[in-house]
């Protein structure tokens, strides 16, 4: 428990943001899960209290409202209702993550953010078939001080400016969230050095604990002789190892269970987990730890930030880019790539049927990854979700540096408002906008341009809803055109045709 001092401390350097959301932190626990074995850089050194604040808000702005809003409504009407949770809650985190950041470049103008994976890696914006667009920082994205506002990576790096490379998921597990179930959180990977942009399609992922990275497994191989390799590597039979993968029709889930590996399921969220091999947090119901992912496949933002956490720590994690129609057909398929797939993978520099170790994706010298818990976490047993009183909160996060450190935190926040006040104030000013009568949009806009504080938001804000409508240019948003009438949605025709006419500064 740190002391008055060190609490006060954190206060202090954080008052902008602690204001914005009406929180001061009375309350800081550390506990190292894992000592460092290589010497600190100056990125994890630099950033990890702002980085494990940045997604402590973000899981707490979803726990005061969006998590378990969906079982309020009666379940026959769930699944007509589910992509609008899921929106709504992929919103706030995403915000609450942005204000953040914002505030660490407003504060240290030596300091800026480049996104280089979020949602809509890409043709940004694809709406996948049955899912929502979520809200998210994007690929691209440039998070600077007002003063560099229009200025390029080249110009800012000119000027002296520290441009560090982000990945984020803000939730991972939001239908998990809407519902209050087990493992939603909320994540950042922050690296000194470069992340490449993956195109928006799944990864097969194999992820190891630090004896079966020995071996030199990889993707390249049949599952039979990575199972025969964890076996080998930790001199046991199959059946003592664990193997995680997300419980999908896609995946092998029999055929591993053929070979004789006990496999760990979940429903959703696959990020956290495949961190588990090189964290060993614990054990599961067969009194055993996770040796490795296997068999599964997923979205490569998740993979990237997991798979350099697990790096850090001693294991290791290999990616190759499947085709989902291919996997239509079952986990045979996933290398029948189609057209689009190739065009997609190879459009962003990459090859097809290439297995690709985490280290040439991302430079690990220096960073941070860093996890929220919205609700306890099944593969983590020490990270709590957020527990919220009347007038406080206390909120878990788990941090791993590229020092191999690995940390919990745990914040409690004291409210300065009521409660209903408090769901105010984490509120995204565009959640107005996203659910009154389009025909009043013009005037919720209006409303919110009065208010000075309120219309930074929004404009940092719209952003992150409406990414698939905007190019962002010199630092002013280009409506596309054609991205907009593809999209054919009223709601966001209105809001885009009605900020160019009221606030034609942000536009191109």
């Amino acid at each position: 428990m740190l002391g008055k001092d060190a609490v006060a401390h954190w206060n202090v350097k954080n008052q902008r943001l602690l204001d914005t959301f009406g929180v001061r932190i009375v309350g800081v626990e550390e506990m190292e899960l894992k000592p460092a074995v290589r010497t600190q850089g100056n990125l994890e050194l630099l950033l990890s209290e702002r980085a494990s604040l940045s997604m402590a808000l973000s899981a707490l702005a979803v726990a005061l409202k969006g998590r378990g809003d969906l079982l309020e409504v009666p379940k026959d009407e769930r699944s007509g209702l589910k992509t609008q949770y899921k929106e709504a809650a992929d919103l706030r985190a995403a915000a609450t993550e942005m204000e953040a950041l914002q505030s660490i470049v407003d504060e240290n103008a030596n300091i800026a953010f480049l996104v280089r994976v979020g949602e809509g890696g890409g043709d940004a914006g694809r709406r996948k078939p049955g899912e929502a667009l979520n809200a998210s920082l994007f690929p691209g994205q440039l998070i600077v001080n007002r003063q560099y506002v229009g200025l390029s990576v080249d110009d800012l790096e000119r000027r002296g400016v520290k441009v560090y490379r982000i990945a984020t998921d803000p939730i991972d597990g939001t239908g998990k969230t809407t519902l209050s179930e087990p493992s939603a959180l909320t994540s950042i990977l922050i690296v000194d050095g470069e992340i490449k942009t993956v195109p928006d399609i799944y990864m097969e992922k194999l992820t190891l604990d630090e004896r079966a990275a020995r071996v030199g497994l990889n993707t390249d191989e049949t599952l039979e002789k990575v199972v025969q390799g964890l076996s080998d590597s930790h001199q046991v039979l199959p059946g003592e190892i664990n193997g995680f993968a997300l419980k999908r029709d896609r995946h092998p889930i029999e055929l591993l269970l053929t070979l004789g590996i006990n496999m760990v399921l979940d429903s959703d969220g696959d990020l956290l987990p495949l961190v588990g091999p090189g964290a060993q947090p614990g054990v599961y119901e067969n009194g055993l730890p996770l040796h490795a992912g296997i068999g599964d496949t997923g979205g490569a933002a998740e993979y990237l930030i997991a798979a350099a956490a697990n790096h850090w720590l001693g294991g290791e994690s290999h990616g190759r880019f499947v085709s989902a129609k291919g996997m239509k057909k079952g986990w045979e398929g996933r290398y029948d790539y189609t057209d689009e797939d190739r065009q997609i993978i190879e459009g962003a520099g990459f090859e097809l049927n290439r297995n690709y170790p985490i280290s040439e994706l991302i430079d690990l010298k220096d960073g941070s990854a860093v996890f929220g818990g919205i609700t306890s976490n099944y593969h983590f047993p020490q990270l709590s979700g957020v527990y919220v009183g009347d007038n406080y909160a206390q909120v878990d996060v788990i941090k791993v540096g590229a020092s191999g450190r690995f940390t919990k935190r745990r914040f409690t926040f004291l409210f300065s408002q009521p409660h209903a006040q408090m769901i105010e104030n984490f509120s995204p000013v565009t959640e107005v906008l996203m659910h009154c009568d389009v025909r009043d949009i013009r005037g919720e806009i209006k409303t919110v341009l009065g208010n000075s504080s309120r219309a930074e938001r929004l404009h940092r804000e719209i952003a992150l809803s409406l990414y698939q409508v905007f190019n962002i240019r010199n630092g002013k948003f280009e409506v596309d055109e054609a991205k907009m009438q593809a999209l054919g949605d009223e709601r966001t025709t209105a809001i885009v045709h009605d900020l160019t006419e009221l606030k034609p500064d942000w536009f191109v």
